[in-house]
């Protein structure tokens, strides 16, 4: 701020009148008393002069006070304005903040712009101002306050023209969106297409002219969104697969497409083998939907060159389908088995449960009815013969062949059992007793689960222990020693990993536990007797193993040795 502003104009001071002293001229020969008198004027015009010297000293000193009383009042004026400016300054400079923010079309508006509210401000703060200020400190301020507005101004009409154009740019930028939108959509017809880009022009053009910019500066504008916009359609066409529209707009405009006209073309010809790729597996799936009940069929109306000529196949394409349909006769085959498994289990434990009823339930044992659901079901004959015997002689459940559970969980270890009815047959042909096959099921269960790797282990140790070369192995005895092995060794892993986890388990195998029961179960010298003996009994044609009489239970059978 010019500091100026603020700068008093002196005010002349008010002298005290002086007084000139009269010259007096003596006269040449007067007498006593003329010198008596002259003596006298003499006297007397010292003290006049001392007088006037009084009053001249009193003047200076009166002028001197009207002086710094004038200092005083101006410099409180100057103070008054300095003040109210400052809070003008500083009220102007947070308003220029706060209309700063404004842009575009509020930056612009008559009503609450930029103008409009520094005007309002500026005549709202200058009244109250003037309200409080007067005389000298209130032209002070005037004259301090409007280099401020000039200030303000300035910046204000730069901020205006400037939100101006970002405006009108903003507004024709709009316009030139919904033009290419337009656009494309329109692509595949020249004329409406042209008449779009007409829109985008005369828009860029708008720009050019608030902006400042040039013919070029439009041109290249125009060229940079033809050519993106006709890009745009051709890429939507291929991926929408309306490779017809797409290869007509390359065609009409590929002198606009510049580079890109080739690695356009290309995608839509890869787009046109996908599709008809798509179209032959389409085809073919059909096809194998249509025999998906009889792959079999299927297979051979196309292994012929007839065949494959009605369908409309190549020699390629019968292979491809000719292996789906093998695919589909496995898929058929497993769902089969998975409902005959689903079937067997059913009808076992179903036949199993009329035997030995429910008396929870009040349902008594019914063997008549059992005997007759297993005449009337479909399981195989085989499983009916054998399990028939074993009711009418009252063993089903209660006979086991150590031999034969030991090899199905072997085959549960491996992997090769799939579901419970393998198992369950056991049970119905006598090869497992009911314990056997909840021990079964379980060990299949548990190879679902984190004892899978354990389980197998164990099983390796058996193998290992039980396949050496011996005297007695391969005999029913070995089985059931074997047979006891596995189901001790099942047990303590099963028990050790619910109490510790694997650390347990591991812990377990390390541990003489194992071998423990290898040797607690190993074959003897008795053993290999005990077969030599059976096999020389048969060789006689008598068996040393007693028969079960009429009167006898099963228990008190298996207690005599019976088996």
């Amino acid at each position: 701020m010019n500091m100026n502003s603020f700068r008093v104009p002196m005010k002349p001071g008010g002298g005290m009148p002086t007084y000139q002293q009269q010259q007096q001229y003596p006269t040449p020969g007067v007498d006593t008393s003329a010198r008596l008198s002259d003596t006298a004027a003499q006297i007397y015009q010292q003290g006049a002069a001392q007088q006037a010297q009084g009053m001249e000293k009193l003047g200076q000193g009166l002028e001197q006070a009207s002086k710094a009383g004038y200092d005083l009042y101006t410099d409180y004026q100057t103070t008054q304005a300095k003040d109210a400016w400052l809070q003008y300054k500083q009220g102007a400079q947070k308003l220029q903040a706060q209309l700063g923010s404004l842009s575009g079309k509020d930056a612009i508006d008559d009503k609450n712009g930029v103008i409009a509210q520094m005007k309002t401000w500026r005549e709202q703060t200058r009244a109250e101002v003037a309200g409080r200020l007067g005389g000298m400190a209130a032209g002070l301020f005037d004259r301090a306050a409007s280099e401020t507005d000039a200030t303000l101004d300035s910046w204000a009409t730069g901020k205006v023209h400037a939100e101006g154009i970002n405006y009108g740019n903003a507004t024709s930028k709009a316009h030139i969106s919904l033009a290419q939108n337009q656009a494309l959509a329109d692509a595949a017809n020249p004329a409406a297409f042209g008449a779009q880009l007409g829109v985008i022009k005369a828009e860029l053009e708008n720009i050019a002219r608030r902006s400042g910019y040039d013919d070029a500066w439009v041109e290249a504008g125009l060229q940079d969104i033809r050519q993106k916009t006709l890009i745009q359609a051709i890429s939507d066409s291929i991926s929408g697969e309306q490779l017809g529209k797409a290869n007509s707009i390359i065609k009409d405009y590929a002198p606009l497409l510049g580079g890109h006209v080739d690695a356009l073309r290309a995608k839509a010809a890869a787009k046109g083998r996908e599709l008809e790729a798509r179209s032959r597996a389409d085809s073919e799936m059909r096809f194998v939907g249509v025999f998906a009940n009889d792959p079999l069929k299927g297979i051979a109306e196309i292994s012929t060159p007839e065949g494959m000529a009605k369908y409309g196949m190549d020699a390629k394409t019968a292979i491809s389908v000719r292996s789906m349909l093998q695919t589909q006769w496995s898929f058929n085959k497993t769902v089969e088995k998975q409902k005959n498994d689903t079937d067997v289990t059913s009808t076992v434990n179903g036949i199993y449960s009329t035997l030995m009823g429910d008396p929870d339930k009040g349902i008594a044992p019914d063997p008549a009815k059992a005997y007759q659901d297993l005449q009337n079901s479909n399981l195989d004959a085989i499983t009916k013969i054998e399990m028939g015997k074993k009711l009418e002689e009252g063993t089903i459940g209660k006979t086991r062949d150590p031999a034969a559970v030991n090899d199905m969980a072997r085959q549960i270890v491996n992997g090769a059992i799939d579901s419970d009815a393998p198992i369950d047959v056991m049970l119905a042909q006598g090869k497992a007793s009911v314990g056997d096959v909840t021990m079964l099921k379980g060990m299949r269960k548990d190879m679902d689960g984190p004892l899978k790797d354990y389980l197998k282990r164990a099983d390796n140790l058996i193998k290992n222990a039980y396949a050496r070369s011996q005297f007695a192995a391969g005999t029913p005895e070995a089985a059931i020693k074997e047979d006891r092995a596995r189901s001790q060794l099942s047990t303590v892993i099963t028990e050790a990993y619910k109490k510790g986890g694997p650390e347990a388990v591991e812990k377990l195998f390390n541990s003489d536990t194992p071998m423990s029961i290898m040797n607690s179960n190993a074959i003897t010298v008795d053993d290999a007797l005990s077969n030599v003996n059976r096999v020389i009994s048969a060789g006689n044609g008598k068996s040393s193993v007693p028969q079960r009489k009429a009167s006898q239970t099963i228990d008190e059978y298996e207690k005599q040795g019976g088996q």
